[in-house]
């Protein structure tokens, strides 16, 4: 808005809301992964058919040529110091028939294709491709006015999610991404200029570990702990009655169903405290937070903050349960979402065009970038 509208705004990511929400309402284009198509595709809220530069990428088929490759280790697997043995029980197998050892035999999978795709380095590497494209499509940083492109990768996300941060897998994405940001960072050089683009990268989330290392760690005393929604809607039943009081378990919340509440003239701050009870009967639970009285919640300030700053009126749960440390993973895999710093903590790097050498160890937030 700054340039009235001069300025060109694109958004590259294999997620869709990858793209949509870092480039915003008012972008020239979004673009994200189609796992029909196999394709980068958009909305006609930006525009009624694709560039012909999309199309043009999309006609490479960039995918299939990946997935013919096999995914092994770029590096003698023996040279992988960061990560666990490659074999682990905690570790979820390879789609299509594979295990949670290399090498991932990509080239013979031909069901969920390229939904599998993502969950591979290969889907980074096509991103930074889909972002060169962009450049040279839309003339980035040619038109006389700053131009913004915004490029998520998804693939650490998939693979993290798939075998935990401590994988070989996830080591090796990461080892495989250095090149892939390398490769970006030599094109721009030579596309835009040394030190004429300014570039910065920060992620939206960090990782727990996977449920079955922090236990094999002895960080925690039981790798999951099945039950709990269980046990409340017990506790529910045995109080009030039949009836699906709660709608829903999600994103470490409780949905109550309100119009059922109000329709059977259940007592609602009752119904929540006994939910609470129950909840924190649970060993690996921290604490359990009404979201609608979360301002008088016994919390650490930063928690506090964090679900207030987190909390949406129309669409969040009433209650917020939070887990110990390490605790609250799947039996296979890894999550996040969890306020201990190893989840929250994100990194923030700058580098280009007026940018020093340096760093700095005070708390900084991903809305300091604007």
């Amino acid at each position: 808005m700054a340039t009235n509208f001069k300025s060109k705004t694109i958004g590259i990511a294999l997620k869709d809301r990858g793209s949509i929400l870092p480039a915003g309402h008012t972008a020239n284009g979004a673009y994200w992964f189609d796992n029909a198509s196999g394709s980068l595709i958009s909305s006609n809220y930006y525009m009624q058919a694709l560039p012909d530069w999309v199309v043009r990428f999309n006609n490479k088929r960039l995918p299939d040529t990946y997935m013919a490759k096999n995914w092994n280790t770029l590096y003698p697997v023996d040279t992988y110091t960061q990560s666990t043995a490659d074999e682990k029980q905690y570790e979820n197998n390879f789609p299509g028939g594979g295990t949670t050892t290399f090498p991932h035999l990509t080239e013979k999978i031909t069901k969920d294709k390229y939904e599998i795709f993502r969950a591979t380095p290969y889907g980074n590497t096509y991103t930074v491709e889909a972002a060169k494209a962009a450049i040279e499509g839309e003339n980035l940083g040619g038109n006389g006015v700053t131009d913004f492109l915004a490029v998520s990768f998804s693939s650490t996300d998939y693979v993290g999610h798939a075998y935990g941060p401590n994988s070989v897998e996830v080591e090796d994405v990461y080892l495989r991404l250095d090149k892939d940001l390398a490769a970006l960072l030599t094109y721009l050089d030579s596309k835009v200029g040394k030190n004429q683009y300014l570039l910065f990268l920060t992620a939206d989330h960090a990782v727990a570990h996977a449920s079955g290392f922090a236990k094999e760690a002895r960080l925690i005393t039981a790798a999951a702990m099945p039950g709990m929604q269980k046990a409340v809607n017990d506790a529910i039943k045995k109080e009030f009655g039949d009836g699906k009081y709660i709608l829903a378990f999600t994103n470490y919340q409780v949905h109550l169903n309100n119009e059922l509440v109000a329709a059977n003239k259940i007592d609602r701050a009752a119904l929540k405290q006994t939910i609470i009870r129950t909840i924190m009967k649970q060993p690996e639970i921290f604490s359990v937070v009404d979201l609608e009285n979360v301002q008088t919640a016994s919390l650490p300030e930063t928690v506090r903050k964090g679900l207030v700053n987190g909390y949406n009126q129309k669409l969040s749960g009433e209650l917020q349960y939070l887990y110990k440390p390490q605790y609250g993973g799947y039996e296979k895999g890894a999550s996040h979402g969890y306020w201990n710093p190893y989840d929250s903590h994100i990194p923030l790097l700058w580098f280009g065009w007026n940018i020093k050498s340096g760093k700095s160890n005070r708390e900084v937030y991903m809305t300091d970038i604007s």
